[in-house]
């Protein structure tokens, strides 16, 4: 089996596709972005909850070969916090926007079939494929105009609040605050403030 390599995407490459993706599917720009409307409805995508996957597999879900279909593990799935269930369905929305040659002319859908295709990738690739999947969920959930505008409001209220200095201000309460707005899990929120952070420094 031919071996999958992704292509390299810069982090702009990547917002560019998620504002791409969020101008066509969510025009309003609903807060928090109704991501299991916009798999099911828009792009026509079954969501099948799988008992064990994450126990067996080790991932949260994954999408079948013809792109019909996003397994998720059905402990994140029924879970009360719906975080988790909302960043993986955009992370595998972003593997069918951006690793679109990933899924042409794969047939496959059960468990097995996803664990032998995704094993042709080496380390470096299959490290791609995540990061750039986890990229393009973040900036769909958190949208770039919406999330930059959230961070100044916020760090101008701790400013306030606090009457702090403005490297006093904790990222990780930043986080835990556009968590909260988004629909998203603090760590996810962490992770997007870092990306833009190193976005803006080069």
């Amino acid at each position: 089996m031919e071996e999958f390599k992704p292509d390299y995407l810069s982090y702009e490459d990547v917002r560019h596709a998620a504002s791409a993706f969020l101008d066509r599917h969510n025009p309003d720009r609903e807060i928090p972005v109704p991501i299991e409307d916009i798999v099911e409805f828009n792009l026509g995508i079954n969501i099948v909850p799988e008992e064990g996957l994450m126990s067996r597999l080790r991932v949260d879900g994954f999408t079948s070969g013809d792109c019909k279909d996003i397994v998720v593990d059905a402990g994140i799935y029924h879970a009360e916090s719906t975080n988790r269930y909302r960043f993986t369905l955009a992370h595998e929305a972003g593997h069918i926007v951006l690793h679109e040659r990933f899924y042409q002319g794969r047939g496959y859908y059960l468990v097995e079939g996803w664990k032998r295709l995704y094993s042709t990738m080496d380390g470096d690739s299959h490290r791609y494929f995540e990061i750039q999947a986890n990229s393009f969920a973040a900036l769909v959930l958190m949208p770039s105009p919406e999330f930059n505008t959230c961070v100044e409001e916020i760090a101008r209220r701790s400013l306030s609040e606090l009457g702090a200095e403005q490297d006093a201000i904790r990222l990780d309460a930043i986080a835990d605050k556009l968590a909260s707005h988004f629909g998203v899990s603090s760590e996810a929120a962490s992770h997007r403030l870092h990306a833009e952070l190193k976005a803006v420094s080069g």
